[in-house]
């Protein structure tokens, strides 16, 4: 979209499709990789209110965005009182989307009140203050806890590949991804020729990741999680604690372990220069410690980490890192930063490598207290 004609565009849908007043201003904002991203400044009864609006990824589907709204509204209902997360608004219709056609392009569009705090970090820049590190801990267990119950609307739920699925596309996809970029030498030489010194260690590391998984999933314990909960999509306060959730695009049904691996890791994972990749695995333990005692104090049924998850955990992390890599190598065209998502790809694959070699000491951490 060009930016001034969008801007206009999501003005006048707002005017025909919602009754929020008058409708002063839209202006796109930088939220993320995947969907647009709007602020609406309107004025009703004298009040002047900004909200934000999502322009859908065109691949999303009704039934997911049925989905996700009627969780954010199970969840609105259950968080604490000084907790903030999106809920969808009502349009005229009331339905709590729109779906309108742009320059050829049908995508679906949803108005969500505006959450306030802080963001000063993401899953690039995650250099966490002690306080931020503790509530990221915190904010985990609360997550699956104010969601444990959720059904959903009948034959709701994102349509995703499960784990096994996934290992079986990455076996597929990585090399033909690999050879299809490198009809594009002038931009993609150096990371294909990079991808290529990795291939194999990649590839291994698939067998691996899968041959654990084979080994404890009938142990491991199954919740609606966020699937991206990472600092960046998270709210800060002064104090450095959690006071907004957002993106809750992708949640789903999947194990449990898939935001605790994926906060975990985000949370103590170096992408300082100095050490490149490296998990202080003297934090692991601090963190599962939390999770566990916030999980615990909520009364959740789903209580403390299994010792079969405690010992998953670590190949679980290595999953997580594994399919940013398979993301940014397979599924997305990055020709137009194609120099970041090198960067990102190295910084990821040596974590990886670092996660596979400290294997046995990580899983001492996550062991720790049993």
């Amino acid at each position: 979209m060009a930016e001034k004609d969008s801007e206009g565009f999501v003005q006048k849908l707002i005017i025909d499709h919602y009754d929020l007043g008058i409708v002063k201003r839209v202006r796109e904002i930088k939220a993320g990789d995947t969907n647009n991203s709007f602020l609406a400044f309107c004025e009703k009864d004298g009040r002047e209110c900004t909200w934000y609006v999502r322009q859908y990824n065109p691949a999303e589907e009704e039934r997911d965005i049925i989905y996700e709204h009627a969780f954010e509204a199970y969840l609105n209902a259950r968080i604490d009182k000084q907790m903030q997360t999106l809920l969808p608004v009502h349009a005229k219709d009331g339905n709590t989307w729109v779906l309108a056609e742009y320059k050829g392009q049908s995508n679906f569009y949803a108005v969500f009140n505006k959450i306030s705090g802080r963001e000063p970090y993401s899953w690039e820049y995650n250099d966490l203050s002690e306080e931020a590190f503790v509530s990221c801990a915190e904010i985990t267990a609360k997550f699956q806890a104010w969601g444990y119950g959720f059904e959903g609307p009948r034959d709701g739920g994102r349509r995703e590949p499960s784990l096994k699925e996934q290992f079986g596309n990455w076996r597929m996809d990585l090399p033909s991804s690999i050879k299809e970029k490198e009809k594009n030498r002038k931009v993609f030489r150096r990371y294909t020729d990079y991808l290529r010194t990795e291939e194999d260690f990649l590839l291994k590391t698939i067998d691996f990741c899968e041959a654990e998984l084979n080994r404890y999933e009938g142990s491991l314990k199954k919740c609606i999680n966020h699937k991206d909960l990472n600092p960046g999509n998270l709210m800060f306060d002064e104090r450095d604690r959690v006071c907004g959730i957002f993106d809750l695009d992708w949640v789903n049904l999947d194990y449990r372990l898939y935001d605790v691996a994926w906060m975990g890791y985000q949370a103590i994972a170096s992408w300082d220069t100095r050490s490149w990749g490296i998990v202080p695995l003297e934090k692991m333990g601090k963190f599962l410690e939390i999770y566990n005692q916030t999980m615990l104090a909520y009364g959740c049924p789903l209580g403390e980490l299994t010792i079969e998850e405690r010992k998953f955990l670590p190949t679980m992390m290595i999953i997580g890192a594994l399919k940013v890599v398979m993301d940014f190598a397979c599924y997305e065209e990055h020709a137009h930063d194609v120099h970041r998502v090198f960067a990102n790809t190295w910084r990821f694959v040596s974590s990886i490598r670092y996660m596979m070699e400290h294997l046995e000491e990580m899983t001492e951490q996550t062991m720790k207290g049993i």
